[in-house]
């Protein structure tokens, strides 16, 4: 097989098990709803916010995506860098800009609160 089959394969099976892993979680959510009703309990507007997975908007959520944007842009850059010089991985810098701006708008947050 060759490596373009290959890299295709592991694409797909990495969005498919992502797409099974989404579609387990809600199921178990709304399977657990259904266990509230069933024996009684009430949902209230709480409960539902709990299940529906809304993002939070505090500043740890804005340092966590700063750092994984980080984690996935620094190294992105450098192997590009490396290999084939400053021009290429300019694209490379997008990743570090997005978490560098992650980690300022974070900053402010905190500021805020």
């Amino acid at each position: 097989m060759s490596s373009d089959l290959i890299f295709i394969l592991i694409l797909f099976l990495l969005v498919v098990s992502f797409l099974i892993y989404r579609y387990m979680s809600r199921a178990k959510k709304l399977e657990t709803l259904l266990k509230i009703t069933e024996s009684g309990g009430n949902i209230d507007q709480e409960t539902l916010k709990m299940f529906s997975g809304a993002k939070s908007t505090s500043y740890k959520v804005d340092i966590k995506l700063g750092l994984l944007w980080l984690a996935v842009g620094v190294p992105l850059w450098i192997s590009v860098w490396s290999v084939d010089g400053f021009r290429a991985s300019l694209p490379g810098t997008i990743p570090i800009c997005v978490g560098i701006a992650y980690m300022i708008s974070a900053k402010y947050r905190l500021r805020e609160s």
